[in-house]
């Protein structure tokens, strides 16, 4: 009697959405988020910590270009609103792909992040004069930061429990 060919179990398809890849985690949602702001508390302190060499140096350094104080709050704000939009993602949004948080982290974090944190840095080390120059660094991690908080919401929208049809239905009345 000849056996039957041995056929190899079935492969898996990898993961599509963030639900399948991470399933667990909705778990613990309040200790999660309490971590999570604790995380974007410690940027926002790191970051104003690391100012103060140079304000010991020059008492007046945040005074003689006042744009630098936002210019170093943006970039850390850019940071952490990363950080927020990938833990909102995971915990609240199961259906979206898992592309979304490659990008995140690949273009948002890695990408424009360090491009945004050499920026701020070099313009907050360097002995800028001009004033111009820092308010353009402002203008473009303010222009950064909206584009997050649009992306966040398309994200949203699109993979949300309750996701909103862009197009409006025409809804006609009742005609008697």
């Amino acid at each position: 009697m000849p056996l039957p060919p041995l056929r190899p179990p079935p492969r898996r398809s990898p993961p599509t959405t963030i639900g399948e890849a991470y399933p667990d985690a909705r778990g613990f949602a309040t200790l999660k988020w309490i971590v999570i702001l604790l995380l974007v508390s410690c940027m926002f302190a790191g970051g104003l910590y690391a100012l103060t060499p140079l304000v010991s140096k020059d008492p007046l350094y945040l005074a003689r270009v006042p744009w630098r104080l936002p210019v170093r709050v943006l970039c850390d704000s850019y940071l952490s609103l990363i950080m927020v939009i990938r833990a909102y993602t995971f915990m609240h949004l199961p259906r979206a792909p898992l592309v979304v948080d490659d990008y995140l982290m690949l273009l948002g974090l890695g990408v424009i992040g360090g491009v945004t944190v050499v920026t701020t840095s070099t313009i907050l080390g360097l002995p800028v004069e001009d004033e111009r120059v820092v308010m353009a660094c402002a203008g473009v991690l303010v222009v950064l930061v909206a584009g997050l908080l649009a992306y966040w919401r398309w994200i949203v929208r699109k993979y949300g429990d309750k996701p909103v049809d862009p197009a409006p239905k025409l809804v006609e009345g009742d005609r008697n």
